[in-house]
């Protein structure tokens, strides 16, 4: 028996997309770092630039993911935004120094 030929079909590992890992790790830094929205707003449009041109479940996925959590990044933020300056009576940074 010959035990070093085996004819058995080698599997491949699927191919993971840049954009798609772009759009996931855009989504959960923007939890945590979001400099006028622009890392949320890099996840949504890298989610869906990812879910365009990326073929297969893996790929999709993590896109979808990186999608929604920019798209509930945005409004959790938004809605920060809207309490934090009902609280403070819309006293901002730049008005300290006037």
């Amino acid at each position: 028996m010959d035990f070093n030929n085996n004819n058995f079909p080698q599997y491949e590992k699927p191919k993971t997309h840049g954009v798609a890992v772009a759009a996931l790790v855009c989504g959960i830094v923007g939890w945590f770092i979001n400099p006028l929205y622009l890392v949320v707003l890099a996840a949504i449009i890298l989610g869906i630039i990812g879910l365009i041109i990326t073929k297969g479940s893996t790929n999709k996925t993590l896109s979808g993911v990186g999608l929604a959590l920019g798209v509930v990044g945005m409004i959790a933020q938004i809605i920060l935004d809207i309490v934090l300056t009902i609280l403070t009576g819309g006293l901002g940074f730049c008005s300290l120094f006037l």
